[in-house]
């Protein structure tokens, strides 16, 4: 395993902190919080009925909810219109998990999806707000219908289905905050994991880049780097 590789794989050592002997502890979480979980973890209910913060890898990321759950943990939810762009002369509003009101089809799919309950523009200008619920299912629309076939088509869809589910979440994730660069699709669909994971933090988006968006792409490499280690997985 390369640097690059290496770094990735132990900047998160998994649910279990410390040392290699350090005990695993679950830590409890609610789905409906903003961020309930710390980077690269994701809240999951186990069979009693219970959610807690799991790693993301392999074994604990297993179905199209759970690659949801990932992505809406690195994005801050918000119910109101916020200006999404650090820079004060760029007016960016977006609501939910990150839907951008600029784009040209916002106004259209929050009719289709949301109905005429909602009045686009006064969400826009910060008259109105959406519900949870609301901003899920915006959320939901845009992963279905807009980055899982960005996903598929970038990478050919017998690829991406033939995928472990950690592996579609890091490439989904990366294509919904368009931090993935042709040269990283080139590799993944060569099936060079190794030379992925490196070629996508070698960029000047990684190297310029905030420290919480540096640690969700650090994320993103890591599933792309095989082996990976597996220190807890659901009970």
């Amino acid at each position: 395993m390369d640097r690059v590789c290496l770094i990735a794989a132990i900047v998160f050592l998994g649910t279990c902190f410390g040392t290699a002997e350090a005990k695993c502890v679950k830590r409890s979480c609610n789905p409906e919080d903003d961020k309930p979980c710390p980077d690269c973890y994701f809240c999951k209910q186990d069979y009693y009925g219970n959610y807690f913060c799991l790693w993301v890898n392999e074994g604990n990321v297993v179905d199209l909810d759970d690659l949801k759950a990932i992505i809406q943990n690195f994005e801050s939810l918000t119910l109101t219109t916020v200006d999404g762009n650090p820079d004060p002369d760029v007016n960016d509003p977006v609501i939910g998990y990150g839907f951008n009101l600029n784009r040209a089809d916002a106004a259209a799919t929050f009719n289709a999806v949301l109905g005429s309950g909602v009045d686009f523009n006064k969400v826009r200008n910060g008259e109105q707000g959406i519900t949870l619920e609301q901003a899920n299912a915006l959320f939901d629309h845009d992963i279905d219908n807009i980055y899982i076939p960005r996903a598929e088509n970038s990478i050919g869809e017998a690829l991406y289905d033939s995928l472990t589910y950690n592996r579609k979440v890091a490439i989904v994730n990366a294509f919904y905050r368009g931090d993935i660069g042709p040269t990283t699709i080139t590799l993944i669909k060569e099936k060079r994991w190794d030379d992925a994971c490196e070629d996508y933090l070698d960029s000047e988006e990684y190297r310029n880049s905030a420290q919480n968006i540096r640690k969700r792409m650090e994320c993103n490499a890591r599933q792309f780097c095989p082996p990976e280690p597996k220190p807890c997985k659901m009970d």
